[in-house]
């Protein structure tokens, strides 16, 4: 999975939970998440790409760009563990 595809992946996922533009610098605070959409961003995100996130991991998540580099963690782990 390369990192522009989950990029503009995440950046659709939280564009249609905040209902205007989000860009990769986006941070959540600065365009107002509040907790329950941070919860319905993770659980998206979980969904689209398959992957897991602890509650420890999602408090870490301030922005696109760290869901971004979240989810590439995540799928490069589970590609290890497939081979």
């Amino acid at each position: 999975m390369n990192r522009h595809y989950v990029t503009q992946t995440v950046i659709e996922t939280a564009q249609n939970i905040i209902g205007r533009t989000v860009d990769e610098a986006a941070r959540f605070e600065t365009i107002g998440f509040d907790s329950l959409e941070c919860i319905e961003f993770t659980v998206a995100i979980e969904d689209v790409f398959g992957v897991e996130i602890s509650c420890a991991e999602r408090v870490t998540m301030e922005g696109v760009e760290d869901a971004v580099t979240l989810v590439m963690e995540k799928t490069r782990q589970d590609v290890a563990l497939a081979a």
